[in-house]
């Protein structure tokens, strides 16, 4: 049973880590959104990459590129929201290890991998349409939803170990 504690305490602070994430994700939208809008009345920007290029960007590359980034944090938004849905859920049951909590898990784990990527190829092909190269970046995705898939898996076995056991005579 101290285990179990644990398992909530851990729990708890997921629930805290993913409320800073929504709530940094929804600033990062907003600011987004007003630069994506506004960016169209920019002139012609010239940025400097790490590397020391340089590269110049009209208005309207700005905008779509901005507000293909706020595609992706809304990506981010949509992923948060549904982890706290289950944390509630889960809070609620009283313990992780339920077959509900472990397909639940599963799900989103399976969206956190499926929906960056859609959304990533979409906005390249529009970017590309306005001659603008992005680097396609899934690390952080592909890790929340791998995490979240062992999550699934680790929650389902938990949830057959609490379940009351058929004796065979």
């Amino acid at each position: 049973m101290n285990s179990l504690i644990t398992v909530q305490k851990w729990m708890k602070a997921a629930k805290i880590i993913t409320v800073i994430i929504l709530v940094a994700c929804i600033v990062g939208i907003v600011f987004a959104l007003y630069a994506g809008l506004t960016g169209a009345t920019f002139g012609l920007i010239d940025l400097v990459i790490a590397g020391g290029e340089g590269i110049s960007l009209n208005g309207t590359q700005i905008s779509v590129a901005v507000l293909c980034a706020a595609a992706e944090l809304a990506v981010s938004v949509v992923i948060a929201i549904l982890i706290l849905g289950y944390l509630k859920k889960e809070k609620a049951a009283g313990t992780p290890f339920t077959f509900e909590g472990a397909r639940n898990i599963r799900k989103i784990g399976i969206l956190a991998l499926v929906l960056p990527i859609v959304v990533q190829f979409i906005c390249s092909l529009i970017e590309s349409s306005y001659s603008i190269t992005s680097e396609v970046g899934f690390d952080v995705n592909i890790t929340l939803a791998l995490f979240l898939l062992f999550l699934s898996a680790l929650f389902n076995h938990g949830a057959e170990l609490s379940a009351p056991q058929d004796e065979e005579l």
